[in-house]
């Protein structure tokens, strides 16, 4: 497999129709910077299903074609054809020839074609999934690509593994059966709260038989337990009312003694009073000054405060606004990635949408071809019942012939037989003749006898002569005995002929009649199967008009949603020059917050040092002042607690006496409620007051616990078992369902994980080829050196990042980002390398990566390629003389009119030996570092 040709029309400065014609093994690109080479790496790129306008290095995906120049008017549209040669049939197809093509018009609509045939990106995308070719791939190596492989993040250059270890399809398997798990995850979901409600109805009527009698017997223990709790209250309010008499009796012998100990403090406490007054003048000017300065700190604090609030809320702008960069670029990639979903989407619409149409014309055709047969058969019918008409007419004219040739046979047969014709003289005729016939026989057999004697012969000779002569009579008198009308009845040419041939005419006219009855019938039915097919056409026509109507809608929409892509694109670049100016402006303000941080916390450090010389002088007043102090305290709080206890001793009498009363109205309460809520009276089972041991509080919580028991069985229903029977079936039809529902999870997660085990095996098997690989590359084109692959996570190995370090001769080794850029160029070039030994693709674009390599790296690189080349198709894009001598064959890329490329054709000589460049007309040509010609 290998590139055949390039054909492109309109495609960005490829103006006019041009043709490219790919060699084998290595082709190199000439030109000079500007004339549009990478032009082509771009086209073929684009032609395999490229969506990133970045990628194509165009603004818009429009912006590829041809946008006019100085002379030349825009075109309508671009077109690329790729020729691809199968014959070995590694793309998995038949087909010898693969020819894809790609269009695109200034509207934004866009084609695909495949063997002339059109076709989807997808469908594009899918004949070269595993193969190594494709718009990701690592069929196409460019600045970009390099990039790419030797990024800062090791996920990025994942691709090239995956792609060498052919587990893309798997991916896509992975994610469709990742799709299917989730939605049987929500069937799941949707159905276990069917089968939680039905769980609930099945529980609920499944115990509703049962509550009645629990109901019943809680009530009575209920009331059980309530006798009992208040016997248990009668008898704690007895004990009550006899406690509170004995602690009343106390309370007034304390009464009695306090009134004897209380006497006068109040010149000794007045005295104390002063001098503790004086102490705290004193310290309050004190407490005055150190308020004065934390009312300073809180306000050096208060600006602390708010310039940290500052210099965080400007750091954490910084950090936002570069979090809000990366997700703002991560989403311009989905909303790429979105675009083309989209794009795919569209595509399909269209085909469908086309296919609507056709069938929609294709009704409408079957639809006037039904009509044109229902109008022919009613005309033709009406052709058939005129013969009918006609037939008839015929048959009924025949009938009338006939009943008069039957008339006239009856007039004839009347007229001509008289009452000499009679049967009686026909049979006599008949026997007479009968009779002398045989007596003829029998002279003629004596004749024979008697031949001997003539006598008697003459004698027998003469009386057949007799008979004779009598047979002649009776022939005459037979004769006369049948009419002459019998005999002309009876004539070939008579009436009974020409009654048969009246009837044969009619039975044929009858047949005919009933052919023409049995095509109007045929007729008839075929109108009605032709009625009821157009009464399908119209119903399928109306389907598919409204198939049409939403698919023309969908469509517009979908274009929408594509510019409305763009527009959020374009809108979020220019969110990412906003963020990285915020980004700017945060920075120097958390700089300029840091240092005013600074400089007041020297202000704070000032006012604590002075806090701290007045709370030594406040220390040493308050010391005096305590002592003072609880002097003053200690004789105010004995008068204090004297007169506290008198006042503690009224009080506990009052409330004792006033409890006593409350206890007796508790004891008639106890009484009265219970008769109010039962309609008995206590009294009746006072036989239990003897025997309560339980408290109050225990069984009115026994209580509660049974009273709650009651509440919580809720209504009661009798007829629950006919509910419950329902909600069983109910339920074990909707387990049921939920257990096959799960089991066909648990199958599709065993499916995926089998396939995430195939693609984890796949690429571990290629990463370990090509990290091998990569070593004995790279100390190849390096001339010495190694280098290693590691697996960033090795745990999750379908996730997982590859890193790539290096050490080039002479150096230690290091990451990627400290090597040249002749050396970056290489260990991808390395990589590049290792990963053909593993799955070489059958053919490489090569666009500038020798750019940054010397004359000994290029001798390496061109050893290598030319290896390669054996079983791959190369095309580079170069500028370098070494690079171009060292290919088999050429083509360059000139503008000879302005902003118009055009393609040219170079080859290899040889000059005193060493190759050169050669044009068509058979002239060394030369060219510079840019590619232009000297």
């Amino acid at each position: 497999m290998f590139l055949k040709s390039l054909d492109l029309f309109g495609f960005k400065s490829f103006a006019d129709r041009t043709h490219i014609d790919f060699s084998d093994g290595i082709t190199s690109l000439l030109g000079p910077n500007g004339c549009g080479k990478s032009n082509i790496v771009d086209a073929i790129k684009w032609v395999l299903g490229e969506q990133s306008t970045k990628t194509l290095r165009a603004g818009t995906m429009q912006d590829v074609i041809f946008n006019g120049t100085d002379t030349r008017k825009p075109l309508p549209m671009a077109e690329v054809t790729l020729t691809i040669n199968n014959e070995e049939r590694i793309i998995p197809t038949d087909v010898p020839e693969i020819v894809i093509r790609r269009r695109i018009y200034r509207s934004g609509e866009s084609e695909y074609y495949l063997n002339s045939q059109r076709c989807l990106l997808k469908n594009i995308k899918e004949l070269f999934m595993d193969t190594g070719v494709g718009k990701s791939a690592y069929s196409i190596l460019e600045q970009g690509k390099i990039d790419q492989i030797l990024s800062n993040k090791p996920e990025d250059r994942r691709y090239i593994f995956e792609e060498a270890a052919g587990i893309s399809r798997y991916k896509i398997k992975c994610n469709e059966a990742q799709n299917r798990i989730s939605r049987s995850q929500e069937n799941i979901a949707t159905l276990m709260v069917t089968v939680n409600e039905t769980k609930r109805t099945y529980e609920r009527t499944k115990n509703q038989a049962l509550k009645a009698i629990e109901w019943e017997r809680l009530t009575k223990e209920a009331f059980d337990k309530d006798v009992d709790m208040r016997f248990a209250r009668l008898k704690k309010l007895n004990s009550l009312t006899k406690d509170r008499r004995a602690t009343i009796e106390e309370a007034e012998k304390r009464k009695k003694e306090l009134k004897e100990r209380l006497e006068s403090f109040d010149d000794d406490i007045s005295s104390s009073s002063d001098q503790v007054n004086a102490y705290r003048d004193e310290l309050k000017e004190l407490e005055i000054s150190i308020s004065s300065s934390f009312a300073s700190i809180e306000g050096v604090n208060n600006t602390i405060s708010a310039l940290e609030d500052s210099f965080r809320s400007f750091s954490e702008t910084v950090s936002s606004s570069s979090a809000r960069f990366t997700a703002l670029e991560n989403e311009i990639i989905r909303l790429n990635e979105d675009r083309i979903t989209l794009e795919d989407s569209l595509e399909e619409s269209k085909e469908i949408l086309s296919e609507r149409i056709s069938q929609k014309e294709y009704l409408e055709s079957l639809l006037l071809s039904t009509r044109d047969k229902i109008k022919k058969a009613e005309e033709n019918n009406s052709l058939l019942e005129e013969t009918i008409i006609s037939l008839e007419g015929e048959i009924d004219a025949l009938n009338e012939e006939l009943k008069s040739i039957f008339n006239q046979i009856l007039k004839e047969v009347d007229k001509k037989t008289g009452s000499e014709y009679s049967l009686v003289r026909l049979n006599e005729a008949d026997q007479r003749v009968i009779k002398q016939i045989e007596f003829i026989k029998t002279s003629i057999e004596k004749c024979i006898i008697y031949i001997s004697s003539n006598n008697e012969i003459k004698k027998e000779l003469d009386r057949l002569v007799n008979a004779e002569r009598d047979l002649f009579d009776l022939y005459n008198s037979y004769k006369s005995a049948i009419p002459p009308i019998i005999i002309s009845i009876l004539d070939p040419d008579g009436m009974i002929a020409k009654r048969r041939e009246i009837e044969e005419k009619e039975k044929a006219l009858k047949k005919k009649l009933d052919i023409t009855k049995r095509d109007i019938s045929t007729n008839r039915m075929n109108i009605g199967v032709y009625q009821l097919d157009i009464q399908s056409y119209l119903s399928s026509l109306s389907s598919i008009k409204e198939h049409i109507g939403s698919l023309t809608a969908s469509i517009d929409s979908q274009k929408e949603r594509l510019l409305s892509h763009d527009r959020l694109i374009t809108q979020r670049r220019l969110d990412i020059e906003d963020e990285e100016e915020k980004n700017r402006i945060a920075r120097k303000r958390v700089d300029e917050i840091a240092e005013r941080i600074h400089s007041e916390d020297a202000k704070k450090l000032a006012l604590k040092k002075r806090i701290e010389e007045l709370n030594v002088k406040k220390n040493e007043i308050n010391a005096t002042l305590n002592e003072q102090f609880a002097t003053l305290n200690a004789k105010r709080q004995e008068k204090d607690n004297i007169l506290q206890g008198l006042n503690d001793c009224e009080r506990i009498i009052t409330s004792l006496e006033l409890q006593i009363e409350h206890t007796a109205d508790l004891t008639k309460e106890v009484y009265t409620s219970f008769f109010e809520k039962y309609s008995r009276n206590l009294m009746e089972f006072s036989d239990r007051m003897d025997i309560v041991s339980t408290e109050e509080s225990a069984l009115k919580a026994e209580i509660e616990v049974i009273t709650r028991k009651i509440t919580s069985l809720g209504n009661i229903n009798h007829l629950a078992k006919e509910e419950f029977d329902q909600a069983e079936d109910q339920y074990k039809f909707f387990s049921k369902q939920l257990e096959d529902y799960e089991k066909a999870k648990r199958d599709m997660e065993k499916v995926l994980e089998e396939i995430q085990k195939k693609s984890e095996e796949l690429f571990i098997s290629s990463y370990k080829e090509i990290s091998n690989n990569f070593q004995a590359m790279f100390k190849r084109l390096f001339g010495g050196g190694r280098a290693e692959l590691r697996l960033t996570d090795p745990e999750n190995v379908l996730t997982s990042g590859v890193d790539i370090l290096a050490q080039p001769p002479g150096k230690s080794m290091a990451t990627l980002s400290l090597l040249s850029g002749g050396e970056r160029s290489m260990t991808a070039v390395a990589l590049l390398f290792a990963t053909y030994q593993v799955k070489p693709s059958p053919f490489c674009i090569l666009d500038e990566i020798d750019a940054a390599l010397d004359d000994r790296n290029i001798g390496y690189f061109l050893d290598v390629l030319k290896e390669f080349a054996k079983d791959s198709q190369f095309i580079i894009i170069t500028h370098n003389v070494h690079t171009v001598t060292g290919g088999d064959s050429m083509l360059g890329v000139s503008q000879m009119e302005a902003g118009v490329s055009k393609a040219v054709s170079y080859r290899i000589g040889s000059k005193k030996g060493e190759p050169v460049i050669i044009n068509d007309d058979d002239n060394i040509v030369s060219f510079d570092k840019e590619g232009h010609l000297l």
